[in-house]
This record gives C-alpha cells, sequence and structure tokens, in this order.
C-alpha cells in the first residue's frame, strides 16, 4: 500500500504544483509567494511513511522537479534527501503530531531549501526567489501542511 501511495504522490504533486498552486497565484502576481507542494509532500512521507520509502519519493520527486523547473539533476533530489533525513532525525525526539511543530519543521525546511539554493546558485545561475519572499512562501506551506495534516492524518502512528 505504502507503493501505491509512493506512485499516486509521485504523480499527482507536480501536477499540482504546476497546473494549480503555481497558476492561481500567478495569476493573483505573486508566483513567487505559492506554497511548495514538493517540500510539503516530502516532509509527509519523513514523518508518515517508513524511512526507505520516504528516501524513495525524495530523490524522485526532486529528480522530476529539476527537470521540470531547470536546475541541474539531481540537486533537488539532493536537497529533499536531506530534508527527509533532518525530519526524520528530529521526529525521534520531538513529538511532530500537533499543529505547532508540523508549522515550525516544514518551516525550516523551506529554509533550509532556500540556503541549499543560495549555496549552490554560486556554482550555477539558479533561479530563486529572494528571503523575504521565502518567508511568506515558507509561511504558507507550513500552514498548509499544518491545516491538511491536521485533517487527513489525526491518527499518531509509530515512525519506527
Amino acid at each position: 500500500m505504502n507503493f501505491i501511495y509512493l506512485l499516486i504522490f509521485l504523480f499527482f504533486t507536480p501536477y499540482l504544483q504546476i497546473f494549480i498552486a503555481d497558476r492561481i497565484f500567478a495569476a493573483a502576481g505573486v508566483l513567487s509567494l505559492s506554497p511548495s507542494l514538493y517540500i510539503a509532500s516530502v516532509a509527509l512521507f519523513a514523518i508518515k511513511m517508513p524511512y526507505g520509502i520516504a528516501i524513495v519519493y525524495s530523490f524522485f520527486l526532486g529528480l522530476a522537479s529539476s527537470v521540470l523547473y531547470g536546475f541541474p539533476v539531481g540537486l533537488n533530489a539532493f536537497a529533499y534527501i536531506l530534508i527527509t533525513f533532518i525530519i526524520r532525525k528530529i521526529s525521534v525526539r520531538f513529538d511532530l503530531y500537533g499543529i505547532g511543530g508540523q508549522f515550525v519543521i516544514v518551516f525550516a525546511a523551506m529554509i533550509f531549501y532556500w540556503a541549499f539554493l543560495a549555496v549552490f546558485n554560486s556554482v550555477w545561475q539558479i533561479n530563486f526567489v529572494g528571503f523575504p519572499a521565502i518567508l511568506v512562501r515558507a509561511f504558507f506551506t507550513a500552514l498548509l501542511f499544518s491545516l491538511c495534516f491536521g485533517l487527513f492524518f489525526r491518527e499518531r502512528k509509530g515512525l519506527i
């Protein structure tokens, strides 16, 4: 069943990000503020799924997003795997089932992802948003994740 979830999320997350979330915010003229469904889904898999499935999901979603957004192939995969690893390590010590914990972890994941791209921007010219815009985007992503996680995944599940 976890493999089915992996396939469903791999196919629908890029579609929802590009054709729904980005288009809604682009129509409003604030594309750089759209929430990142990629980071939200990576955090969801890191929290709810077994470690191996979360890593595989992060890798393939990263490859897909690198290709779709024109980043060097593998850059997003590496970033998403690091985010998965960090969330899994943090989740051993902290309860991420409260709204506050979910909000903080996804907000921090977005800031980490931005810093990761900023470091690699010195090597490759990567098109990414500035820090003030990423704060708002991180807020929307964390809010979306916390609300959806609270609505759809109420029951507690052990991580390991």
